[in-house]
């Protein structure tokens, strides 16, 4: 039989393949199994990490429940190919799934963090929006002023004029 997946071991865990030793035809009886297998250990996780320039951490079944935060989202795991998104803060949202060993069983938890740009920049973004509005109502404020500056100047103007003609007239 063929199977691949994690096995859990006591104190860490190994990716594993099998598969049985055929003729090149895929015919006739096993002659053997081929295992192939690898350690998760740090050295792989940090390939990892710069292979999909993501920052991800796997973790034990047994010991995630130590990890910060993750009461939080292990209610949201029962099952394999489940996903858990949380954002803990303004800068970082964190994405959790599980994985079964080869027999089925709950082996391991993964941890992936990513950056939120896109928040950054709608922050930038209105900040930008509350700057252009405060700008715009001060020019508006500005014009609205002036106007009335002006017409305030040329109503008395109008009875200055107003009073000169009045004289003019009177004494004629």
């Amino acid at each position: 039989t063929v199977f691949k997946g994690v096995l859990a071991l006591n104190d860490c865990a190994m990716l594993i393949a099998a598969r049985p030793v055929l003729k090149s035809s895929g015919a006739g009886m096993p002659q053997g199994t081929l295992i192939i297998g690898r350690f998760i250990d740090r050295s792989l996780i940090a390939r990892l990490n710069e292979l999909m320039h993501l920052k991800f951490s796997i973790h034990p079944v047994a010991s995630a429940e130590k990890l910060p935060g993750f009461a939080a989202v292990a209610p949201l795991l029962q099952a394999e190919g489940d996903i858990a998104v949380k954002s803990w803060n303004a800068e970082l949202i964190n994405g959790y799934t599980l994985l079964n060993d080869i027999y089925g069983k709950p082996a391991l938890y993964i941890q992936v963090e990513l950056p939120r740009p896109i928040l950054q920049r709608g922050s930038v973004g209105r900040m930008y929006m509350a700057g252009t509005c405060i700008s715009i109502c001060f020019i508006f404020g500005l014009i609205i002023y002036l106007g009335f500056h002006k017409l305030l100047n040329s109503q008395g103007a109008l009875k200055e004029s107003e009073l000169r003609f009045r004289s003019i007239a009177e004494s004629t």
